[in-house]
């Protein structure tokens, strides 16, 4: 329903956009570990993972945050969401937030895989699986979606740990503190993540002042644009 794509557009949309930062900061976590496997030390490519987990799970911390405090003031006060439709509303940000929150610390995993060539396109055969079958479940298609993909996102984050435990020998994490190298890494990452925050501000603002101004239905008029 027109309502319904709306909502996921304004409120789930999040999780797409955030696609810019994980992007970003994957790239950042890559190419620590790409210049120290070109050096052959794997005794280094650990430390640089573990030191990256530790990176993204501050960041972990900080958008869960933000994300319950401000995030969630602004959902429930500033958008402009159909009365009978702010429960859903409320769920499929909420799964939003945990998607983002698991990609977040998938990233690790993720730059791991690129870093040795090892891509699978998994994830997204996994997210068209979801779509497909949504027209056969008789629940609340929107809440429904929402889960479906956080459940996408969950069991690919098992699926990667798994893999990079039996095929990458340095990504088993054990806890290491390097202040000077985590400074490194949090510098590096910062500017990644300004660029991407910038992109997410560009394409999500818009949908939030289009929402503010006028209504969910011009939001999924926007989201199929």
């Amino acid at each position: 329903g027109a309502d319904d794509f709306g909502i996921y557009n304004v409120v789930g949309g999040v999780v797409v956009l955030f696609s810019f930062l994980t992007n970003a900061m994957t790239s950042s976590t890559q190419r620590f570990l790409n210049y120290n496997l070109g050096l052959k030390d794997v005794g280094k490519v650990s430390h640089i993972f573990n030191i990256s987990v530790l990176t993204h799970f501050t960041i972990f911390l900080l958008v869960l945050f933000l994300s319950e405090t401000i995030g969630l003031w602004f959902v429930k006060t500033q958008l402009n969401i159909p009365v009978d439709r702010e429960n859903a509303a409320m769920w499929v940000y909420q799964m939003s937030v945990i998607t983002t929150l698991i990609n977040i610390m998938l990233i690790p995993y993720r730059a791991s895989i690129i870093a040795t060539e090892k891509m699978s396109i998994l994830e997204v055969v996994l997210r068209l699986g979801a779509v497909l079958i949504l027209p056969y479940l008789t629940q609340d298609s929107l809440v429904l979606y929402s889960i479906l993909l956080m459940l996408v996102t969950l069991l690919t984050f098992f699926i990667y740990h798994i893999e990079c435990r039996m095929k990458l020998s340095f990504t088993k994490f054990h806890f290491v503190w390097d202040k000077k190298q985590y400074k490194e890494m949090m510098s590096f990452s910062v500017w990644y993540l300004f660029g991407g925050m910038a992109m997410v501000g560009v394409n999500q603002g818009t949908n939030i002042l289009i929402n503010i101004f006028f209504n969910v239905v011009v939001n999924a008029a926007v989201g199929v644009a």
